[in-house]
């Protein structure tokens, strides 16, 4: 059964106030007018979204209500996008328009945007974010409001996190790299340390401090044919990786789809829907059976993940973000 993988957001509503421009913010229960303010965007046919090209142009970009059920909404945002192709002896443009699914739970105690890992937006749900917070907040303006959507965050193992997103969501590794200081630094390797990793990283240190260097780093790449393992079954590197983990070095693995993860870093949220829940919900096909009659499995999911808040956290807003091109 094909899945798809989609990114959790919080949606926190703002009042702007009138007096000192202020914001008051409110977490994971909105007050219930703003909870209509929201409703009432997401009720328009389509809501007008804009981005950036490369040359600095504004372009804008097809947002479609394809559905609003039981107070959780679907959306699709068309890309536009451009490709480069001969015919005879002459260079011709192909514009297209690839398409990426949001959903938005805004029904009462939930504020939860998902939005689709979809190549037609480079597999970054942040993009398809950033676009739609801008374009929320020119909507809500004139209500004195404005609106942040934040990725949901959680702790959690290193070795634990690797997993997941290799297993679960089927993420591949490119790089790794090992940070390590100079020698001067390595007595703070415990003692337990097997002896033969204790002089892999002398030696390491030894000629960053010849060259000059403050500190070495250690990349391992991939190429087209081939992808980085790291597994804790792995004797050698399972030792590197415990000692980064105790002694502060700083290990850093690169993903295809989920981009840079550091040692120490939260985890941010994911979750998987079928794509026969996606045409379901699109159609209007409730789930059927003795337990689960009269909705939808796509709010059954929503209320999964809801199930799970209480394990994440809001990243904290970047005040660049919203300044980035979208191309």
């Amino acid at each position: 059964m094909a899945k798809s993988i989609y990114a959790i957001y919080h949606i926190n509503l703002l009042k702007l106030s009138e007096q000192n421009l202020k914001l008051e913010g409110f977490t994971q229960t909105q007050p219930e007018h703003y909870k209509i303010e929201l409703e009432k965007v997401l009720s328009r046919a389509d809501i007008p979204v804009n981005k950036l090209n490369k040359d600095g142009e504004l372009i804008p970009l097809e947002c479609t209500k394809i559905a609003n059920r039981d107070g959780v909404t679907m959306l699709l945002l068309n890309n536009e996008k451009n490709t480069i192709y001969q015919e005879g002896k002459d260079n011709r443009t192909l514009t297209y328009h690839p398409g990426c699914y949001i959903f938005i739970d805004n029904r009462k105690g939930a504020s939860t945007m998902a939005i689709e890992r979809s190549s037609s937006f480079e597999s970054k749900p942040d993009k398809v974010r950033d676009l739609l917070e801008e374009a929320f907040n020119k909507i809500l303006r004139d209500k004195a409001m404005k609106v942040e959507i934040r990725a949901r965050l959680r702790e959690a193992e290193f070795w634990d996190i690797v997993d997941e997103q290799c297993k679960k969501f089927n993420d591949v590794i490119r790089k790794v790299s090992f940070t390590f200081p100079n020698p001067d630094e390595v007595k703070n390797i415990p003692e337990d340390t097997p002896v033969k990793l204790t002089k892999k990283l002398i030696m390491l240190g030894s000629l960053a401090k010849e060259c000059g260097a403050a500190k070495g780093i250690l990349h391992m790449d991939s190429d087209k044919d081939h992808v980085i393992q790291l597994k804790r079954t792995q004797r050698d590197l399972a030792n590197m990786v415990h000692l980064c983990c105790q002694t502060g070095y700083n290990i850093s693995v690169y993903f295809r789809h989920y981009g840079l993860y550091r040692f120490g870093d939260k985890i941010r949220a994911y979750g998987m829907i079928n794509e026969s829940d996606t045409k379901e919900f699109e159609t209007g096909q409730m789930v059927t059976g003795k337990t689960c009659e009269g909705t939808f499995s796509i709010i059954q999911w929503f209320d999964k993940i809801k199930n799970t808040d209480n394990l994440y956290t809001d990243e904290e807003p970047s005040p660049q973000r919203r300044k980035r091109k979208h191309s």
